[in-house]
């Protein structure tokens, strides 16, 4: 997109699973302004249609994560330069092309902001509540303001790890309140 998203609302729940603390399933809409959408959703249940995909709404069209576009006859994708159609082998292909000619890639700041990106989406769907980007990266005062997870690297090293209670999952909308299964 050359840009983050503005915001994130989302939804999801767990409809089979039995151990840990998270859900089955995900939809996330991300609102990256000008009227441009994000959908990204996945679903991880044994013996389903399990798909994980995004699909990029726009005014003009739509563009699926595979790139096939639909919409307004006369908005046009260029071609991509790539050697392969396969995303994961292009991007090695691109690694090894860039070490190799001097110039190698960094893709630090990309790969971090899409981290934040999913995390966000994550909290939206966790809490229910649509998540700002600015409330990640420049509120102070936002509960989501340098949010971190509660085992850091140093709770591992030292063996100070509490897991998570098992068959319990967050209730959107209900604070911190977790549901016990079963």
């Amino acid at each position: 997109m050359g840009r983050t998203p503005l915001s994130a609302v989302g939804f999801g729940g767990r409809a089979r699973r039995e151990t840990g603390n998270s859900f089955d399933f995900f939809s996330v809409d991300l609102d990256y302004g000008k009227n441009v959408h994000i959908h990204s959703q996945c679903r991880q249940i044994s013996g389903c249609f399990n798909r994980v995909g995004e699909e990029l709404r726009g005014s003009k069209g739509v563009v699926y994560g595979g790139g096939k576009l639909k919409g307004d006859s006369s908005v046009t994708v260029p071609e991509p330069a790539s050697d392969t159609n396969n995303e994961s082998v292009q991007e090695m292909i691109d690694m090894i092309r860039g070490v190799r000619s001097g110039n190698p890639l960094n893709e630090a700041r990309i790969v971090a902001e899409a981290t934040a990106t999913a995390v966000m989406g994550r909290i939206a769907c966790y809490t229910g509540k649509m998540v700002r980007w600015s409330d990640l990266m420049e509120n102070e005062n936002s509960e989501w303001f340098n949010y971190t997870l509660g085992i850091s690297a140093e709770n591992f090293e030292t063996g100070n790890v509490t897991l998570p209670v098992e068959n319990t999952a967050p209730v959107p909308g209900d604070g911190n309140r977790i549901r016990r299964r079963g």
